[in-house]
């Protein structure tokens, strides 16, 4: 994809759905000896979320986990929409666009596994951390330089938020 092309597809974005392991984590889990997994985020991810919810973006997560803890760090950073336990995200997508009066085209969409690519086919700005699976990353508009839970998040945020002049520090 050109510069121009993508520079006039993040234009129009006025959302971001991401999914949650691989993207927002690095996709690595600790077992603990309960069965409960540990998972981490990274604080610039953090941070370009609380940055995109400030700017009126809506935003969300998709992702095939019951976690409680999800929806509780996300919420606490002003994610509001949260999809647990999603098998077949292209709900979530079509549900996250009817909630807001959104086109497909609004939307960014991060993810990062073939699960991920029959949204990542038809929304706006299609995204992949740069160790997604090859068969994400041969349909992605844009790969970012970082990894998944490696700030992989606050780079298209601040990309879109900058190609909108609304990245101010």
């Amino acid at each position: 994809m050109t510069e121009e092309n993508l520079f006039a597809k993040t234009r129009l974005i006025k959302a971001f759905l991401f999914d949650f392991d691989g993207v927002l984590t690095d996709g690595n889990m600790i077992l603990l000896e309960d069965g409960q997994w540990l998972r981490q985020m990274h604080i610039r991810d953090c941070l370009g979320i609380s940055r995109a919810v400030a700017a009126h973006y809506k935003l969300g997560v998709v992702t095939g986990s019951d976690s409680e803890a999800i929806t509780i760090r996300l919420n606490s950073l002003g994610v509001e929409d949260v999809f647990l336990q999603t098998e077949d995200k292209n709900i979530a997508f079509d549900k996250f666009l009817l909630t807001y009066g959104l086109y497909p085209n609004q939307v960014a969409y991060i993810g990062d596994d073939v699960n991920d690519l029959a949204v990542l086919k038809i929304c706006g700005l299609s995204v992949c951390p740069s160790d997604a699976d090859s068969s994400v990353r041969n349909v992605c508009d844009y790969i970012t330089e970082s990894s998944g839970g490696k700030g992989c998040a606050r780079e298209i945020i601040e990309l879109i938020m900058k190609s909108q002049d609304l990245w101010k520090m």
